[in-house]
């Protein structure tokens, strides 16, 4: 028996056996292109098309009937006109790129373009295999930059949490910083020469800019910035 029926051996008797996940790989050196196609074959991988960037058109890659798309490069103009037609149709193609440089800002680009799978030069065929398959049943796949993802979220975040805070008055803020260090309304009273009521008045309309439901929901604010 040869490796291409040996991965349609039923797991169960009576179980359906599972459809093959079908890709269509664009790379650029004939040579490894044929070999991951070869390779592909053998790991129950159903390759409906090939082609380097040149000679591969949208249209192309929409009309294989494709789960995945594979390249070996990212541009978000060569990207565009997939995605725009994918949408047309009603189809899902996730993207899967392979062989990328660990530059950080390329990397988070790729993401917010829609890229399912972003793999380094030093990712293995195995690596590939799996980012291909999580890819088909609409998971991501950047286990090398996920620290990159990681930070870019919190980022992001810090970010949101600036701005919120930008929105508070000088007392306000001050205030804030009162409330971080763990003062009661009480002591903050006594601090800035304000009556009790005013502060709860203050804090009162700190948690509404702030979109938080406590105290100590709005101090995590202040921290995240710090």
């Amino acid at each position: 028996m040869d490796d291409q029926s040996t991965t349609n051996v039923l797991e169960e008797p009576g179980a359906l056996p599972k459809p093959k996940i079908r890709v269509f790989v664009v790379l650029q050196y004939r040579l490894l292109r044929d070999m991951l196609i070869r390779m592909f074959r053998r790991r129950n991988l159903e390759v409906v098309g090939c082609g380097n960037r040149e000679e591969t058109t949208a249209e192309k890659v929409i009309n294989s009937g494709c789960d995945v798309l594979l390249v070996d490069f990212f541009d978000p103009q060569w990207v565009s006109p997939i995605k725009a037609d994918i949408q047309g149709v009603g189809s899902t193609i996730k993207i899967v790129i392979v062989g990328m440089r660990e530059e950080h800002e390329h990397f988070l680009e790729a993401i917010r373009s829609g890229v399912a799978g972003y793999l380094l030069n030093d990712a293995s065929l195995d690596d590939a295999v799996a980012a291909i398959r999580a890819a088909a049943c609409g998971q991501a796949s950047c286990a090398q930059m996920c620290a990159t993802l990681f930070q870019a979220v919190a980022q992001v975040q810090r970010d949101g949490h600036r701005k919120k805070l930008r929105r508070l008055t000088l007392r306000q803020q001050k205030l804030m910083k009162l409330v971080a260090n763990g003062l009661t309304n009480k002591e903050i009273a006594e601090e800035l020469c304000l009556s009790e009521f005013t502060v709860k008045n203050h804090m009162s309309r700190i948690l509404r800019q702030l979109g938080a439901k406590s105290r100590n929901e709005a101090a995590e604010v202040l921290q995240v910035c710090s």
